[in-house]
């Protein structure tokens, strides 16, 4: 794995604010997680970066990576293109980036929309074609060729996060979105309870400053951390106009792996941590529907 010390990938700024170590479990790789002072975005810094064939050895098990189950994630997918559809009644053609398996592919074609989906894993996207009879394409979002202004709709559920470079991916789906098109985002809202309480859990347990935010060094590769501030700025500098922002979060949000009496602790905390965050305001996911701006 190699690293790169990179500016903020939202407005280029090298001033930031330390928030602790990142560490990988094993094999003894760390890094520093630091937060923008002028945008907030969350980031590493140095800033591992994946080469494709790490990308497919990582991804290839598309039946073991998703813990949620295939109803379930139709479920939730159904949500989510209810709330696009809000905004879309009349459906069309849409975009999923990072499409995964297919499922929102699938909820979406039942639905009536002209659904087409790219993932930068082989193994997903053979499981999208084979399982759901997806058009789902392989590769970066960038290097796919697909029409300008041909799409009424794209998604980045829990995406955004885990791209190489936000800024550019953003660029492309405005270009490829038409003059009355929406995006639609769902990502971890990083000024989250949560994290600020497991935060200071890390660093006393690890003796230094450590954080919870972000997995630059492990499955499933966070590579960014969004708040409502960050995502404004990267909408805003790429041609959008948000519609609608919103913070919810008094459940899910995963679990700490493994068994004993310790862990059930943990995570009856974690649990207690994320409800009370949703009812401060401050829970663990961001949702935002935003537009292309006009032309002047």
């Amino acid at each position: 794995m190699q690293f790169e010390y990179l500016p903020c990938n939202i407005c280029n700024s090298t001033k930031n604010t330390p928030l602790g170590k990142r560490k990988s479990a094993g094999v003894g790789l760390e890094t520093n997680i630091v937060q923008c002072s002028s945008c907030g975005l969350i980031y590493p810094n140095p800033t591992p970066l994946l080469m494709d064939i790490e990308i497919q050895d990582y991804f290839n098990k598309p039946d073991e990576y998703f813990s949620t189950s295939t109803s379930r994630r139709f479920k939730l997918f159904e949500d989510a293109l209810r709330q696009i559809e809000c905004v879309k009644p009349e459906k069309g053609r849409i975009l999923d980036v990072g499409c995964g398996r297919g499922e929102f592919l699938h909820v979406a074609a039942e639905r009536g929309w002209e659904a087409v989906g790219t993932d930068i894993s082989k193994s997903f996207v053979g499981y999208a074609r084979q399982n759901f009879n997806a058009n789902a394409f392989v590769g970066d979002l960038e290097k796919i060729d697909l029409p300008p202004e041909y799409f009424d709709a794209v998604s980045l559920i829990s995406v955004i996060q885990y791209i190489q470079n936000p800024m550019k991916t953003l660029k492309k789906i405005n270009s490829l979105l038409n003059k009355k098109g929406v995006l639609y985002i769902e990502t971890t809202n990083e000024d989250a309870l949560l994290f600020r309480a497991g935060d200071l859990f890390q660093s006393l347990k690890e003796g230094e400053k450590t954080t919870t935010h972000l997995s630059p060094l492990f499955p499933s590769f966070q590579m960014y951390g969004f708040n409502k501030q960050a995502i404004s700025r990267a909408l805003e500098k790429t041609g959008f106009q948000i519609c609608d922002m919103r913070i919810k979060g008094i459940c899910g949000g995963g679990r700490v792996k493994g068994d004993g009496y310790g862990n059930v602790f943990i995570n009856l905390m974690r649990k207690g941590i994320i409800a009370i965050g949703g009812l401060m305001g401050r829970g663990h996911l961001l949702y935002c529907m935003a537009k292309k701006k006009e032309a002047a």
